[in-house]
């Protein structure tokens, strides 16, 4: 998914997938700026229809600059989506503080994500047109893997110290699953439980498999 035109999004190269960190090594005050400025283009045209012309003009930066700081537009792609997973995490920390059992938060956590305004994907991040395109960018980033690590990992380590957590469970390998359970939800809404069944469905089929029931 590359190009600078107002089209649609072709396929991005392997090599690009398995970049760790589009902001890796960059100024960290520039990098914020521009990822800011990305996220309002995307957010006013799309991602689609956004070229790095436009970001750089949104930063007030010229393209060069630009370039120095992230390679393409792919990469900001992802720089966004990491600002965005920063922030729903930091209002999930809040409203969900770490005591008590920890199945309940997680299952908290999941529906938080699921039953969102969806904006980790759509909206202020992604358009509908390409979000199904971006999706697999966004799953093999490891990048957005650690931001998801600030999400779920609380939670998980919390169920650790508490002995909760499943023997044979991987932390690191249970923060993926659950990362990409939210994504698939959120970009195929069309598998998503009715609303009423959706907290047993995760409770039973995702949170017992992580955590024990201290009852």
């Amino acid at each position: 998914m590359a190009g600078d035109g107002r089209g649609t999004l072709r396929t991005v190269p392997s090599e690009v997938l398995r970049n760790p960190d589009p902001a890796a090594g960059v100024d960290d005050h520039r990098g914020e700026a521009i990822a800011a400025a990305a996220e309002r283009c995307f957010a006013r045209w799309g991602v689609a229809r956004t070229r790095m012309a436009d970001i750089a003009a949104e930063a007030g930066l010229a393209r060069p600059v630009l370039y120095r700081h992230y390679a393409d537009r792919e990469a900001l792609v992802v720089a966004v989506m990491v600002r965005h997973i920063h922030r729903r995490a930091a209002e999930l920390h809040e409203r969900v503080p770490r005591s008590g059992p920890a199945g309940p938060l997680i299952l908290d956590a999941l529906l938080t994500g699921i039953r969102g305004d969806g904006s980790w994907v759509h909206g202020s991040v992604l358009d509908d047109q390409v979000v199904h395109d971006t999706a697999r960018l966004v799953a093999q980033s490891d990048a957005v893997f650690d931001a998801m690590s600030t999400y779920w990992r609380p939670y998980l380590d919390h169920a650790a110290e508490r002995g909760e957590l499943r023997r044979g469970v991987v932390i690191d390998q249970a923060v993926r699953w659950l990362t990409f359970l939210v994504f698939h939800f959120l970009t195929v809404p069309e598998t998503v439980p009715p609303d009423a069944e959706l907290a047993d469905h995760l409770r039973v089929f995702v949170v017992a498999a992580l955590v024990d029931d201290p009852a």
